[in-house]
């Protein structure tokens, strides 16, 4: 199932009704703020464990030392760049959750 979310608040109600196995996320702009509703995802207790996947090209843009949000500190597990084949997110999903322990 998937279930989209277009808003800016970040907040348990949001994610509570189905409890996701994988959140993707498409950054407003890429920097640290632009990562912060990951921050204030990874920091609901509900959605600790829960991987994130960023929707971006990254290359080069961020650096993951110095800046406010270090991506495993924000629960960002991968990345998939954008103008992605359906076949691709498909097994980015497949990766990252193959990764996971399922939940009990």
């Amino acid at each position: 199932m998937v279930f989209t979310n277009s808003s800016r608040v970040v907040s348990a109600e949001v994610a509570e009704q189905p409890r996701p196995s994988l959140i993707y996320f498409k950054p407003l702009e890429l920097s640290a703020a632009g990562f912060e509703p990951c921050r204030a995802i990874h920091g609901i207790p509900l959605f600790k464990d829960i991987p994130i996947v960023i929707l971006a090209l990254l290359e080069g843009v961020l650096n993951t030392k110095g800046d406010s949000c270090n991506f495993r500190d924000c629960g960002i597990a991968d990345f998939l760049k954008l103008t992605f084949h359906p076949d691709e997110l498909i097994k980015k999903t497949e990766e990252v959750l193959g990764k996971m322990r399922p939940f009990s």
